[in-house]
């Protein structure tokens, strides 16, 4: 008798655990990481790729780069720099007539807008 009670406590301990545990969150995908900061890596892309057309008093369809010289400038409007890297990574920007980035430029600007939180 004691020990069919001790066999049913055993196999039920198994259960008891496992409906303990499933209070958790379960474990969400790690955010792409940026590699760099925007100042030391991002910027001088940006610079060399975007501004020709993003910038000045009339830039390509109203999209101007040129005015986000700090971190804290593409904090105020993620949404405009996670667009750019999905046009870069999508390969449509830079246009194919236009000097191209190098494989290493495109994963450190697509990663650094990946990794951006969205813009509210």
């Amino acid at each position: 008798m004691v020990y069919t009670g001790l066999v049913k406590i055993l196999l039920l301990l198994p259960l008891i655990v496992v409906g303990c545990n499933s209070q958790q969150t379960p474990p969400t995908s790690p955010k792409p990481v940026a590699t760099g900061t925007y100042e030391n890596t991002v910027l001088p892309i940006s610079k060399k790729f975007c501004w020709k057309c993003h910038s000045g008093e009339k830039p390509a369809k109203g999209i101007d780069l040129s005015k986000y010289k700090t971190q804290a400038d593409v904090e105020k409007n993620t949404r405009a720099w996670r667009r750019a890297g999905r046009e870069v990574s999508g390969n449509q920007m830079p246009p194919k007539s236009e000097p191209q980035m190098s494989d290493a430029e495109k994963k450190a600007f697509t990663d650094y807008c990946k990794a951006l939180p969205r813009s509210e």
